[in-house]
């Protein structure tokens, strides 16, 4: 089962992506970016789906194997670092997204990454980024990715 945390397991385009996103990151904020997650194989991903399904714990993902961009090298789960920790929390008391997860989706964005903090519904996933320029289904299909 592969759940890999290094960047030189991407796919080498968007693995570009995400070192000029990380390098800009952490200049403009001071703040360290932990890698938790790049490659992620189907029985990693089918050990996740099941979790809050047919296993114990909370529901993490809505993806099946096959169905995360993670399983093709072209996602990446990162969290800011403050004093040494990793951000989990992605607001504030009242609701407001926090100023360090503000600047993590803004600099993704201008790196030409999608952020899943933009996404809609109960799994919004604001450490998650991945490739904008291929859908899913392209990716299912076998295409290949410049």
């Amino acid at each position: 089962m592969i759940n890999s945390r290094s960047i030189t397991d991407l796919h080498p385009e968007f693995r570009k992506l995400c070192i000029s996103f990380i390098a800009d990151y952490e200049m403009e904020t001071g703040l360290k970016l932990l890698i938790t997650c790049t490659l992620r194989d189907n029985l990693a991903q089918e050990a996740l789906y099941e979790q809050g399904r047919t296993k114990p714990g909370h529901i993490v993902t809505n993806a099946k194997p096959g169905s995360s961009f993670h399983n093709y090298g072209l996602a990446m789960d990162a969290y800011p670092m403050i004093s040494g920790k990793p951000l989990f929390q992605a607001t504030d008391s009242h609701g407001n997204l926090l100023k360090e997860w503000a600047d993590f989706g803004r600099i993704a964005k201008r790196h030409g990454l999608a952020w899943a903090g933009d996404w809609t519904g109960s799994l919004r996933e604001y450490a998650h980024v991945q490739a904008a320029n291929v859908t899913l289904a392209q990716l299912q299909k076998g295409t290949q990715i410049a």
